[in-house]
């Protein structure tokens, strides 16, 4: 869930501007309620804010490019028995 998407807002909001967009967005009825008002919750709240800003603003392409995200090979039983007494 992007909270700037559904609310149709700008990056840098003020508490204002949160629940004008927030009435805009019940209005225009494109979301569900519930959404917008998970959406106003998360931007109005300051910490949330700030972690909802990091998630969709900043580009984290190049990071990923150069991280190794391939899952490791499962563990079985038998590579676990040098920790058995």
């Amino acid at each position: 869930m992007n909270p700037y998407k559904i609310l149709s807002i700008n990056k840098y909001p003020t508490k204002q501007d949160i629940i004008q967009a927030a009435a805009f967005a019940m209005r225009e009825r494109k979301y569900d309620i519930k959404e917008i008002a998970a959406a106003q919750k998360e931007l109005i709240d300051p910490i949330a804010g700030i972690t909802q800003e990091f998630l969709q603003f900043i580009d984290l392409k190049s990071l990923r490019d150069r991280l190794d995200l391939t899952r490791p090979e499962a563990q079985t039983v038998s590579s676990l028995e040098y920790l058995s007494w």
